[in-house]
């Protein structure tokens, strides 16, 4: 069993974030170990990236004017923060990356086919997903909504915002990984009957913004059965690591 220090905290009930399962989905039974320890015994001091650009994109999709003058305003405001010598290197490494964001998101509009997408800002504290006794963080960025059969039924979207892998395998896992969250998404939807709406599988998105891919999620999918099962090995395992 792994010892926590200053820097870590235990977590004694099973839990673990979206992208972390999704991420574990594809990984090596060694990797999947340590998957698991890390969401254990979690670092105090962990620096969240771009979480300045998702907000900005979050406000933008949620705007019905989308106006894109806004967000080429935002780039400049990364740049400038790049050539400033007075603001610490991390923040302006994460400049550049949340400018490359921007970038990508700008050439990926069409491909995306976000247009037609209604978007609202996701609610805070919408909890935990309990699946197979494992409490999976899913917090979703944005609400979406559509008409279908004659009725509005909800979804929601994760903005994935991923560096670049240049190999063929790495971009399968990704891939990959897109679709688990995209599962994930629509099981939080369905679980907390957000806005009272039935939950439409094909609007619970992930999207992932560098890549200019989006995921839909698909209801009674294999996909959502895997999830349950390996969160039922993540809880047989929890107690040992």
């Amino acid at each position: 069993m792994a010892a926590s220090d200053g820097s870590m905290k235990v977590k004694k009930e099973p839990q673990i974030g979206a992208n972390d399962l999704a991420l574990y989905m594809v990984s090596s039974e060694t990797t999947k170990l340590s998957i698991i320890r890390r969401n254990k015994y979690p670092s105090m001091f962990v620096m969240a990236p771009y979480q300045d650009v998702k907000r900005r994109l979050v406000a933008y999709l949620a705007d019905i004017s989308r106006d894109k003058s806004k967000l080429a305003a935002a780039i400049e405001h990364y740049e400038q923060i790049t050539f400033d010598p007075s603001i610490p290197t991390s923040k302006i490494e994460d400049a550049r990356r949340s400018k490359a964001v921007l970038e990508a998101f700008f050439g990926a509009s069409n491909v995306l086919d976000l247009g037609k997408t209604k978007f609202t800002e996701a609610p805070k504290g919408l909890g935990h997903l309990d699946i197979s006794s494992v409490r999976v963080k899913v917090t979703l960025d944005l609400l979406t909504t559509a008409t279908f059969k004659g009725a509005e039924h909800g979804g929601g979207a994760i903005l994935r915002l991923t560096l670049p892998e240049e190999s063929d395998s790495a971009k399968e896992r990704r891939d990959r990984m897109g679709a688990y969250v995209a599962a994930l998404v629509f099981m939080q939807v369905e679980d907390k009957k957000i806005a009272s709406l039935p939950a439409l599988a094909k609007i619970c998105l992930a999207i992932d913004i560098q890549h200019q891919k989006k995921f839909e999620a698909r209801a009674g999918s294999q996909r959502i059965a895997d999830l349950k099962a390996a969160c039922q090995m993540i809880a047989s395992i929890w107690p040992a690591v």
